[in-house]
């Protein structure tokens, strides 16, 4: 198989999606995180874990949302979902426009 220009433009828009997901997340290998850090990351996944009931979806932009009101940062919730993630309990779907809850 040989990749066309539209192969190449599909992965120029995913590579730029992609990093500006990590960006906005504000993740970074190899943090150490403070112990009031370490204590908003317990609170966000808490209230994460709350509004997403296991087996649940909800759009990334409406949790983000109802996060806000609630006191918390647009970045924290972002970096706790990456978390979620990688630990399995949350999956993102349609480019991470959609969290589901896995576990």
């Amino acid at each position: 198989s040989v990749a066309n220009e539209a192969h190449v433009r599909e992965a120029l828009r995913m590579f730029r999606v992609s990093t500006i997901d990590a960006a906005r997340s504000g993740v970074t290998e190899g943090i150490v995180f403070t112990p009031e850090q370490r204590q908003e990351m317990v609170n966000v996944e808490a209230q994460i874990k709350r509004r997403l009931p296991v087996g649940s979806y909800m759009s990334t932009k409406n949790l983000l949302r109802e996060m806000g009101r609630l006191g918390l940062s647009e970045p924290s919730v972002r970096r706790c979902l990456i978390f979620l993630s990688q630990q399995g309990d949350v999956d993102f779907r349609r480019e991470r426009r959609v969290v589901y809850r896995s576990h």
